[in-house]
């Protein structure tokens, strides 16, 4: 199984591997470095290798992460177990660096600057003026930071958590109450570890 579109794809599709893994005896998916530890676990007959590790040679079936919707869809509902078990020990180490007793609030208002539909999946951070000046703790949930943008969150109360791989964001994301995201991968992730999350999106 391979990444055919982004990394929160494959993401927002990771629930349609419990169908899968009814069926087959060795799931071998192919994700980036950076999202390796996400899926490495010792469960559902599913190994994960980084991304160009060519797992085809012996393989009986090839298969994107978008299109086990093809085949599982009317499947999706009747699995309510959260795909992404983040082990207690991430989330404890992560817990001690968010101490707010106030509303603790994920942010990615921007996505990959070299991504696809730029700028239409992203917000100048300066326009979320009035959302930061409540009273909450205010994380930075994304990697890449816009030039535009830097000056503004090196002055924030803003806690730039962003540079951790998706392992460590999604611990991080457990230990928060609401995220707030534009259409990028920690939308997906977020909503897939069943956080309360809200889209920014653009019509």
């Amino acid at each position: 199984m391979y990444e055919d579109q982004g990394i929160g794809d494959s993401i927002q599709f990771s629930k349609l591997l419990f169908s899968l893994s009814d069926i087959c005896n060795d799931i071998r998916i192919e994700v980036r470095e950076s999202a390796l530890g996400l899926f490495k676990k010792n469960i559902l007959n599913l190994n994960a290798f980084k991304k160009g590790s060519n797992l085809n040679f012996d393989c009986d079936y090839k298969i994107s992460f978008a299109s086990l919707n093809t085949f599982f869809y009317t499947n999706k509902n009747k699995k309510e177990e959260i795909f992404f078990q983040i082990d207690d020990k991430i989330i404890s180490k992560w817990r001690s660096k968010i101490k707010s007793k106030n509303l603790k609030v994920g942010l990615t208002w921007s996505g990959n600057m070299y991504g696809v539909n730029q700028p239409f999946r992203s917000v100048e951070l300066k326009k979320l003026d009035r959302i930061l000046s409540l009273d909450c703790e205010f994380v930075c949930l994304q990697n890449d930071i816009m030039e535009a943008d830097k000056n503004y969150l090196n002055n924030s109360k803003i806690n730039n958590l962003g540079e951790n791989n998706f392992l460590d964001i999604a611990a991080i994301i457990k230990n928060l109450d609401l995220v707030i995201s534009v259409d990028t991968s920690i939308l997906h992730l977020s909503c897939s570890l069943d956080k309360l999350t809200w889209g920014l999106f653009f019509f």
